[in-house]
């Protein structure tokens, strides 16, 4: 659900005034880039400049040119808070110009900042876990951020499952909008190419290895995964969620549980974010 304000083609306005060309590059070739992250008691979440690198990153890589500064950008994003209260999520578009010929831009990138409220996660997922289907996949420039998630979305659609789970080469690589890791032993396995390496992902690694635990980032074979101890995914608003089962593969959620709790109240207190922040039911502020 969208707030009230917005920021979109270089002025605020509210939602039912949001409005930009039909000739962006973004809507008629794909060349675009976003990103998403959430904001924390009434500010700036402390990992703000994280998501910010990625976003600058994604765009120097589609050679696409952010049109204000990052310090503007945060002063536009205070102002959103200031404007429309409350817990919300923001998330960062920026499209290649418009085109006349349909392939070439004729102006500048067109930045897009959409106020949101924070998508939602079921309670049970953190006690339960999720049940996830493989699928066969690799996203173009998968270390960028781009706008193309219909692959995903359709094989979502498509399940009988939670989430999917894209393997390409016979390797595991990530759902469409988390990383996956496994367990085996004291060690954390997860995939080291193909994959958008996510800022959840990132500080997962950190902690666990302050935690003495092993990271092992490398090509992760499908044929591998039964003889994992478990498995979990990570995302923005997916603070270490377990899986409980990869097409005929399950785990037992509970075996994990003192690890992904110990991982999970760290990643929190440096996020500022809580459990309830992210589940279904405490959302509509």
């Amino acid at each position: 659900m969208l707030k009230r304000w917005h920021w979109i083609g270089g002025r605020f306005a509210e939602k039912d005034e949001l409005q930009v060309s039909a000739r962006l590059l973004g809507l008629l070739r794909g060349w675009a880039i976003f990103d998403y992250f959430l904001s924390v008691g009434g500010e700036l979440s402390p990992i703000t400049d994280l998501y910010l690198d990625r976003f600058y990153t994604s765009a120097s890589r589609l050679k696409l040119e952010v049109p204000v500064s990052r310090e503007d950008l945060k002063e536009l994003l205070r102002e959103l808070i200031n404007l429309n209260g409350g817990i919300q999520a923001f998330r960062l578009v920026l499209s290649a110009g418009e085109s006349s010929d349909g392939w070439n831009p004729d102006g500048k990138p067109v930045l897009m900042i959409f106020s949101e409220a924070i998508s939602e996660v079921p309670q049970q997922w953190f006690s339960k876990g999720i049940s996830l289907k493989t699928y066969q996949f690799l996203r173009p420039l998968p270390q960028v951020k781009t706008t193309f998630y219909v692959v995903g979305k359709l094989a979502q659609m498509d399940a009988d499952t939670d989430d999917v789970l894209f393997v390409y080469g016979g390797n595991v690589l990530e759902t469409p909008r988390s990383n996956i890791f496994f367990v085996k032993d004291n060690a954390l396995i997860t995939a080291g190419n193909n994959v958008l390496k996510g800022i959840t992902r990132k500080l997962v690694i950190e902690i666990a290895q302050e935690r003495g635990l092993e990271i092992i980032e490398r090509d992760v074979p499908l044929n591998s995964i039964s003889d994992m101890d478990g498995a979990f995914i990570t995302g923005t608003t997916k603070p270490i969620v377990p899986v409980r089962q990869i097409d005929d593969v399950g785990y037992e959620v509970t075996r994990m549980k003192e690890m992904l709790d110990l991982l999970r109240n760290e990643l929190l207190e440096r996020t500022g974010l809580s459990i309830n922040t992210v589940v279904s039911g405490v959302l509509n502020d």
